[in-house]
């Protein structure tokens, strides 16, 4: 049997996934973009995401 736990803060993970694609886009210049990836680093600073994988065999 064997198991492990990742824990991530929220807001690197979402940036991870969100960031290519505005950066791609172009989208960095807009400043709506600018202030709700701003809201949304600040809201989410206390989070985390969990993933726990266990393996029985």
């Amino acid at each position: 049997m064997s198991a492990w736990t990742v824990t991530v803060q929220a807001g690197a993970f979402l940036a991870v996934l969100v960031l290519p694609v505005i950066l791609i886009r172009g989208w960095w210049q807009a400043p709506a973009t600018t202030a709700l990836v701003a809201g949304l680093m600040v809201a989410m600073r206390q989070s985390q995401c969990h993933y726990q994988r266990l393996r029985l065999g």
